[in-house]
């Protein structure tokens, strides 16, 4: 009985002492460290934080809302956005990216359809140069 009490005090003592090589720094490899790289100073992030508190822009806690969400009477009125563009702008934008594969391709290779596809609009660009060429007047 006396052996098996002294073995678990031993024990304990090396729980408590190896436990305590650990206290110094929680993270010794720094893998768990968050780094954040900023030129902003301290300051300028706190300003930047008291000014999204006063218009509303911080998150409830616990919720997915905004405080002007949660209570929209309680905040000035945020400016509207204005278009840039009309949409028929858009649609031709749309209309001369597809037709010149600047498009995204389907999948997740991050390529467009030019990038996928050279040969097919390579083929394209030579058709087409060739019928403006045949269509211009000649002198």
């Amino acid at each position: 009985m006396r052996n098996h009490l002294s073995t678990i005090a031993a024990a304990c003592l090396l729980a408590a002492l190896t436990s305590t090589a650990f206290a110094e720094d929680p993270d010794p490899s720094g893998q768990y460290a968050m780094q954040v790289n900023s030129d902003l100073t301290r300051a300028q992030v706190e300003a930047q934080t008291m000014a999204a508190i006063r218009a509303g822009d911080i998150s409830v806690p616990g919720n997915l809302f905004t405080k002007r969400d949660v209570t929209p009477g309680a905040y000035a009125p945020k400016p509207q956005a204005v278009a840039g563009k009309s949409r028929a702008q858009v649609e031709a934008e749309l209309a001369d990216a597809i037709h010149e594969g600047n498009m995204f391709a389907a999948g997740e290779s991050g390529m467009t359809e030019r990038q996928l596809n050279p040969t097919f609009y390579a083929a394209r660009d030579e058709a087409e140069h060739a019928d403006q060429f045949a269509s211009a007047p000649s002198n």
